[in-house]
């Protein structure tokens, strides 16, 4: 069950509940039930950070791919370079050719590079948010409870 729908469940219980007169506003809820949705929010919680991690793992794994294809296309490079070596002018358009290659690989990298961390961005920006609302949802969710039980 993901976290927004149990603290959906968790304020159905409050709206739902018996308003207590003249207590201002306190309301009598079933603790089965707030428990059981508590339980469920403090199981599904670390899945939620199972993702979070994941989503790291996979920030890692395109940071690898975006490093080990600039090696490779430099490799490449160094080796257009040295194959052409057998005469003077190969070796001129060799030079610039490579120059070329090194410059538009490294255009390449930073692109990559670029679009990962702008991605990565936006998905942990969505988690944060995502995070921070529930969280801030718990905490209001538990001041009521604890409003209520003192009353």
């Amino acid at each position: 069950m993901e976290i927004d729908k149990i603290i959906d469940e968790i304020e159905d219980i409050v709206d739902l509940a018996w308003q207590v007169p003249m207590l201002g506003g306190k309301i009598l809820v079933d603790s089965n039930e707030i428990s059981q949705s508590i339980r469920n929010l403090r199981l599904t919680l670390p899945r939620e950070i199972i993702q979070a991690k994941n989503i790291v793992s996979d920030r890692t794994r395109i940071m690898e791919n975006a490093q080990n294809e600039c090696e490779s296309v430099y490799k490449k490079a160094e080796e257009k370079v040295r194959a052409m070596v057998d005469e003077h002018e190969i070796v001129k358009n060799a030079k610039i050719s490579a120059d070329e290659i090194l410059k538009d690989s490294q255009a390449k990298i930073n692109s990559i590079k670029s679009q990962a961390i702008a991605y990565l961005d936006k998905v942990f920006l969505k988690i944060e948010e995502s995070m921070s609302s529930n969280l801030s949802e718990i905490k209001n969710t538990r001041k009521i409870i604890h409003d209520n039980i003192k009353t």
